[in-house]
């Protein structure tokens, strides 16, 4: 029987256009938006993990580390290898459980050691797959679907027009659906979803992203504007800790509300489901692990919402995971990706993930079917000390 030999974190960063000079933190190249604060790279940043049983055999995870891939990567160094080093990597269920455990008292259902576990599990999931000679999907009952519908996540422009224009080169390029980022507040977002849905037509899904700068009353006069103007989903209308809020909004308005690229559990998922406070939910599996992505799909069939997975930065392994899971449960609904995306991420993969009108393809090879090159990743890894 295999046993786990050694697990390997590798923290790499891309260099890419410089950036948000202006937001720049005193002695580092992280940036903080100024609309909602939050910290970013202007770099392409992520976290592979590489587990090795005592026979030779690998798999591969990434987890979501779009910011200080590094800490991840000593969390996994120091915390989560020494407590699977001799397990059996066929016991994932149990593996993934005592690494929670083993932090309850310690912030167990967020933070950079909830990232790392990610990464973990991601790999472990692989492993499994390539150890028993199948896909993912396969062991995960699957599939439902041989390709995913994804929508362009983004467009270019700082005015209504531009995104008007970007929108419509998207549609062009083969998408059925749009999410337009709207931060300026609301006379930009229904200025700019008005001339959006002029340019592209009726047919075309449009999704806003509000990135949670409202408050509820705020959101409720927003949603009401998109609910006239067609827009299937609003995203994130106000702060993620506010479940009485959302619940409040989600009750009032008839677009449908998305929201948990935030959250980490089915617990934390639980709770607004139960309060109606989400319409569509939004996980990231770079977030929080194939296994714990399954539970929150499977709790949110329960409720009859589907499931869009959130899908950020990553370079691949994530993604590939993402289509696995997708593949395998009966309320996926619509993935998210970028046009670019593929351009920027196959080159670090020995196979490489297929987008074609709209939709990306599900690796069929054992395991997720996808696995970077290790040289290319290691050219580019972080070095520590």
């Amino acid at each position: 029987m295999s046993r786990i030999n050694k697990i390997e974190a590798i923290p790499v960063r891309i260099p890419r256009e410089a950036g948000a000079a202006e937001n720049r933190l005193p002695g580092s190249h992280y940036y903080r938006s100024p609309h909602r604060g939050l910290i970013y790279s202007p770099h392409r940043e992520a976290l592979f993990v590489k587990i090795t049983t005592d026979d030779g055999q690998v798999g591969w995870g990434e987890t979501l580390a779009s910011v200080a891939p590094e800490i991840a990567a000593q969390v996994i160094r120091t915390l989560i290898e020494p407590q699977w080093i001799g397990q059996d990597p066929l016991a994932g269920e149990f593996l993934v459980t005592q690494l929670h455990r083993s932090m309850r008292d310690r912030g167990h259902f967020t933070g950079f050691f909830v990232d790392a576990l990610a990464g973990c599990d991601n790999a472990l999931w692989d492993l499994r797959g390539r150890l028993l000679g199948q896909p993912v999907f396969r062991l995960l009952g699957g599939p439902f679907a041989e390709r995913i519908r994804t929508y362009q996540s983004g467009v270019e422009g700082t005015t209504p027009e531009e995104r008007a224009a970007s929108a419509r080169r998207a549609v062009e390029q083969g998408f059925g659906a749009i999410k337009l980022h709207l931060t300026q507040g609301r006379a930009d977002t229904v200025a700019t979803v008005e001339a959006v849905r002029e340019a592209v037509g009726p047919t075309i899904e449009l999704m806003v992203d509000a990135h949670n700068i409202y408050d509820v009353a705020e959101a409720i006069q927003v949603g009401r504007e998109l609910e006239r103007r067609d827009v299937f989903f609003f995203e994130a209308p106000t702060d993620p800790e506010d479940v009485a809020g959302l619940a409040e909004i989600a009750a009032t308005l008839q677009v449908r509300i998305a929201t948990g690229e935030t959250e980490r559990s089915r617990f934390q998922f639980r709770d607004r489901l139960v309060a109606r406070a989400v319409d569509v939910v939004q996980p990231d599996i770079g977030y929080v692990g194939l296994t714990e992505m399954r539970r929150i799909a499977l709790l949110a069939e329960a409720f009859h919402v589907p499931i869009a997975p959130h899908v950020s930065a990553g370079m691949g392994m994530s993604i590939a995971a993402t289509l696995h899971l997708m593949a395998s449960i009966p309320n996926g609904l619509i993935l998210e990706h970028r046009f670019q995306t593929c351009a920027a991420i196959n080159p670090f993969l020995t196979r490489p993930i297929v987008w074609e009108d709209g939709y990306l393809r599900v690796p069929d090879g054992p395991g997720f079917g996808v696995e970077p090159k290790e040289e290319a990743l290691r050219a580019v890894a972080i070095k520590s000390g």
